[in-house]
């Protein structure tokens, strides 16, 4: 393989690097934004009388960013197929097309789609926390919050 499309290669590969790693980033300012608004909506909750309401939208809130973090994850995944390529080719001293970077996520894209590969990412540690906790926490006021309208007395 010549330098010149070595090089190349080189900087295609650095540059899907940080692509990747940004992902992380956003995951981050996600569950940030998560936090603060499913967290908000919890506190306004308990100062109201009847709760349900804004308890269901934080469940929602919740559930929505998780879902949202899901598909940054996905996003993130999606670039890996382009990254292994150019690492065997530079590995293996194999000559590759370059650029292919938006063929490569588009084709990932797709077989992440068709796989269902959302149903085990949205599972991955790194995923769910801290949202599934708030899912709970609205779920389980949201239950307490019913059996109490329905005056059935939960001890805690």
């Amino acid at each position: 393989m010549e330098s010149k499309n070595r090089a190349e290669l080189f900087e295609e590969y650095y540059k899907l690097a940080a692509t990747v790693q940004s992902y992380d980033q956003h995951c981050l300012t996600v569950k940030a934004w998560g936090v603060t608004a499913s967290g908000a909506a919890m506190g306004v909750a308990f100062s109201r009388e009847r709760p349900i309401a804004v308890l269901v939208v934080a469940l929602a809130l919740s559930i929505a960013f998780w879902l949202t973090e899901v598909r940054f994850k996905l996003f993130q995944l999606s670039h890996m197929l382009r990254i292994a390529e150019l690492e065997t080719a530079l590995q293996n001293d194999q000559p590759v097309t370059s650029p292919r970077i938006f063929g490569a996520f588009g084709e990932e894209s797709v077989k992440n789609l068709r796989a269902g590969r959302w149903r085990s990412v949205i599972f991955w540690p790194q995923v769910m926390l801290p949202h599934v906790v708030f899912v709970a926490l609205s779920l389980v006021f949201i239950i307490a919050e019913l059996a109490s309208q329905s005056g059935i007395r939960i001890h805690w």
